[in-house]
Order: structure tokens, then C-alpha cells, then sequence
């Protein structure tokens, strides 16, 4: 998304050089064309993000923050935090800036996450609703 709105700004830079009113118009189309292609990818993503909170069959809230800490029902006693990597959806979580052995695959899929370990053992968590 980022790209996007990059390449938004370096066309409205090169246009407003130009000052002519047909330049212009093709900046405000490009610009539409480029809004909408953000949009379209937003709305695929949907909230198939890591960040977020998520919740275990026996209740416990996990938070993944942007930041990369992992909060256990609002709490983050234990210096936890995690490595992620997007393109290959995997994390591996990190105690006291220290990688805890073990990197662990993931999907979402509309609300559920499911976490793999290296046995492929599915654990699912839901995304939690606040009240």
C-alpha cells in the first residue's frame, strides 16, 4: 500500500512541473485508477493480517501488536515479542529480544487463525470481539 501511495505522490510532483490542464486531468485519472487498486488490495487482505487480537478455546486473548509484542490478555509480563514474515507467513516469537526456538506457520482465513508448529499441528485461535 505504501508503494501506492508513493507512486501517487512522484506523479502528482511531475504534473504540477508540467501546469498544463490535460496533465492534470490524466494525474486526477491515474490517481482514481491508483486509489482503487488500494482499495481492491485492502479489501482482499481484508483482515488477513497476524496484528490483532486472537482468541483460544479456553478464553485467553493473544494480541499481536505492530509494534511485535505479544500481549497475553492485555498483559505482556514475560518481554515476549515475535519475528514475523509476511510473504512466507511464518513468526517465531522472541523472549527478552531473544528468538525462542521454533518458527511456526500460519494462515487466516476470514476470522480463524491457525498457527502450525513444526509437526504441523494446527492450533486455531478466533478474532476476538471486543464487548
Amino acid at each position: 500500500m505504501l508503494r501506492l501511495t508513493i507512486d501517487a505522490v512522484q506523479v502528482f510532483i511531475f504534473v504540477s512541473r508540467k501546469g498544463h490542464g490535460l496533465v492534470m486531468k490524466k494525474f486526477v485519472n491515474v490517481t482514481a485508477i491508483l486509489l482503487g487498486i488500494l482499495l481492491l488490495l485492502s479489501a482482499c487482505n481484508g483482515s488477513a493480517t497476524l496484528v490483532g487480537k486472537w482468541q483460544a478455546d479456553n478464553g485467553n486473548v493473544f494480541e499481536f501488536t505492530e509494534d511485535f509484542l505479544v500481549l497475553q490478555n492485555g498483559e505482556n509480563t514475560n518481554a515476549m515479542g515475535y519475528i514475523h514474515n509476511e510473504a512466507e507467513k511464518t513468526f517465531q516469537f522472541t523472549m527478552s529480544g531473544k528468538e525462542v526456538p521454533g518458527v511456526y506457520r500460519y494462515e487466516i482465513k476470514k476470522d480463524t487463525l491457525t498457527f502450525f508448529d513444526a509437526q504441523d499441528t494446527p492450533v486455531t485461535f478466533k478474532k476476538y470481539k471486543e464487548s
